[in-house]
């Protein structure tokens, strides 16, 4: 098992201050399920001010752990102090080490004395169990242990500091420092203590001055360590106030949620493909139904992120027992997430996961729908061509497959549905190739579905695959049928057939009638403001925005 990130705390300030504030995060943490150790370098009284004055305050000498001259620090469980669970996960230890004299004058190089303390502090176990994470809270102000523990001891740090522009300053000085010193990154997290300061508030400037940036954390100081410590904590934890600290310190020490699903959400939420794969995978192994029931509800609907879409996709990949059918349904649902206005390397994942299942098909799986299959490999195969032509790659083989294999997908037996995504899949050909001589096939399989799939449905789809080619020359005579179509289905599907119209009308300089529609897509729905601010398409209604000469009809858009 890897070793618990250690990360240090540290202030210019009294060490009074910050007491409060590392055990108020500690048990927030703890709330969370997360199992912290908070080692006190400084003289912080974390202990009297837990537990009380009466206390067994186990401790020991900071200089006798450095040299190698003791067996172990004690660990103090706060559990039971900080009212936790005793059943659940989340703990806090602590661990006391008085400084001896000649501590101070450590050497900041001295790497062997911190390599065994380090190694020390990672075998620290709460009941056995090793931590998440560590939080060192170092001496105040600038020190010689303070210095060594940030270049040589710590894998991330927190600087504390009141508002005033002399603490900042120190911290900065102390932080750039220790960068210098330091053979790998140091992750830092700001922390300003604001009188009077509440969630919501904004960051001040003042760390521009030495930092050139703000805060990452603004809290309002908490009370002093004293005896009724914890009872005067409980509010702001219980309330939440310290959420942002938390999350802050995990996203430093690089700790996510022990809960495999909660991780996959976490790492979502923050973009951390990478997390979020290995979390997937690790899902999988242990539940594969679970792992597939947290894909299809949460990262298959449009509020998923086709990062998140490709991490699952990759896992699933990875994964030894993964069969074709497994495979087929994650790699059919991504590719559907992609947007073909917005080229990405992600494309590439897809395309491999297609490729794949072509190579199964070829050697003989049996599958009851294989022209699905295809029209999802020939849709992967011109997203990766567009990605490659943006990045000024070779793109044409791809877009040649692309195109056959539409040729081979138009001689099976489609369903109603494959239809609609198989003129769909021509459209996107259409607009990497900057050729339409394929919409009179599109057109007749749009036509063959119309019957068979519910209005609304039939008119979403036609509408964004007549825009496809649409786009390719900036067809007037497509855009024609696209008002046409689009009217015609205002009744069955409003909100698209609005936001249709006035993706047409911005294409054909009518600014207008293309505002006028978008106002009345958003009435029905106001998903489709977000959707106008995002979607390319939509981009020629917005040229000119700002200027005094925004009105009337725009110019028309670069050819896609």
């Amino acid at each position: 098992m890897n070793a618990p990130p250690l990360i240090a705390v540290c202030s210019v300030g009294a060490a009074d201050q910050i007491a409060p504030l590392v055990i108020g995060a500690a048990w927030q943490l703890a709330m969370e399920g997360f199992r912290v150790m908070i080692v006190e370098l400084a003289e912080l009284g974390l202990t009297s001010g837990a537990l009380g004055d009466s206390a067994d305050r186990p401790s020991l000498g900071a200089w006798a752990l450095l040299r190698g001259e003791a067996s172990g620090p004690d660990v103090v469980n706060l559990g039971g102090a900080l009212g936790l669970p005793g059943d659940e996960r989340g703990a806090v230890g602590l661990v006391v080490m008085e400084r001896a004299p000649g501590a101070e004058l450590l050497a900041a190089r001295d790497d062997a004395a911190m390599s065994t303390m380090k190694a020390r502090l990672n075998a620290l176990t709460l009941s056995g169990e090793p931590p998440d994470l560590t939080l060192v809270v170092l001496p105040a102000g600038d020190s010689g242990l303070g210095r060594s523990a940030l270049i040589s001891l710590v894998d991330g740090a927190a600087f504390v500091a009141h508002e005033h522009l002399g603490d900042i300053r120190a911290l900065a000085e102390l932080a750039q420092e220790a960068l210098r010193a330091r053979h790998s990154p140091l992750p830092t997290l700001r922390v300003e203590l604001r009188k009077g300061a509440h969630g919501d508030e904004e960051p001040s400037a003042a760390w521009l001055s030495r930092w050139h940036a703000t805060a990452d954390v603004v809290l309002a100081p908490l009370p002093r360590s004293a005896k009724a410590l914890l009872k005067v904590l409980r509010e702001p934890v219980q309330r939440g106030r310290l959420d942002g600290l938390a999350k802050e310190l995990r996203r430093r020490a690089g700790v996510f949620h022990h809960d495999l699903a909660e991780r996959v959400r976490e790492a979502e939420a923050e973009d951390l493909d990478v997390v979020l794969e290995d979390a997937f995978f690790t899902l999988r192994a242990q539940d594969a139904k679970a792992a597939r029931a947290l894909f299809d509800a949460e990262i298959v609907p449009g509020s998923g992120t086709l990062l998140a879409g490709v991490a699952a996709l990759r896992a699933v990949m990875r994964s030894p027992d993964a069969d074709f059918a497994e495979l087929r349904h994650y790699a059919n649902q991504v590719v559907q997430k992609q947007r073909w206005n917005t080229p990405t390397p992600l494309s590439e994942d897809i395309l491999k996961a297609f490729e794949r299942l072509r190579r199964d098909l070829n050697g003989g799986e049996v599958v009851p729908n294989a022209a699905r299959v295809l029209i999802g490999a020939a849709e992967a195969l011109c997203f990766a061509a567009a990605w490659r032509r943006l990045i000024e790659q070779p793109f044409e083989e791809p877009t040649k497959q692309a195109l056959h294999l539409l040729m081979l997908i138009g001689t099976l037996e489609l369903t109603s549905l494959d239809r609609l995504r198989f003129a769909s899949a021509y459209g996107r050909h259409a607009r990497l190739a900057r050729d339409t001589s394929s919409y009179p096939i599109a057109k007749e399989n749009v036509e063959r579905a119309r019957a068979y799939v519910p209005e609304g449905f039939f008119a979403q789809w036609v509408i964004f695959i007549l825009h496809q080619f649409a786009l390719v020359n900036e067809d007037q005579a497509i855009w024609g049928e696209v008002i046409a179509l689009a009217t015609e289905t205002l009744s069955s599907a409003p909100g698209e057939a609005h936001y249709g119209l006035s993706i047409a009308y911005a294409h054909l300089g009518d600014r207008y009638r293309a505002e006028s529609h978008l106002a009345q897509a958003i009435g029905i729905n106001p998903k489709f403001l977000g959707q106008a601010l995002r979607d390319p398409d939509m981009r020629p209604l917005w040229e000119g925005a700002g200027s005094p000469y925004y009105a009337g009809r725009v110019p028309k858009s670069h050819i896609h």
